[in-house]
């Protein structure tokens, strides 16, 4: 698994989004199959495609009534974490994201 970088606990995920999660590359939309872990900077997610490391990215949650964008990172993903292979449903890939302002995103999970 990817060495711990987070300053702050992460919490696992106790359900998922109410609303639609999508993570934004360039102009390329992916929506995120689930969320595995959440802290104030940073997020594990799991989607159905690989997003190269060091990609800058758009976390978007949105619903009837709320459409948040947070900025960030693509720090890992597990083609470059062996150990982290194993936690993806065939197909799937799982990616760290480093936030660049702190996420008001647990708030919908």
């Amino acid at each position: 698994m990817h060495p711990e970088h987070r300053k702050e606990s992460r919490t696992s995920a106790p359900r998922q989004p109410k609303g639609r999660l999508q993570l934004i590359v360039g102009e390329r939309r992916h929506d995120v199959t689930a969320v595995k872990d959440i802290s104030p900077t940073g997020i594990r997610l799991e989607i159905g495609t690989l997003v190269d490391i060091g990609s800058p990215i758009l976390v978007r949650y949105f619903d009837g009534e709320v459409d948040l964008q947070l900025n960030g990172i693509v720090v890992w993903n597990s083609a470059s974490e062996p150990g982290a292979k194993n936690l993806a449903r065939p197909g799937s890939f799982i990616i760290g994201v480093m936030l660049t302002s702190p996420s008001l995103l647990d708030v919908f999970l």
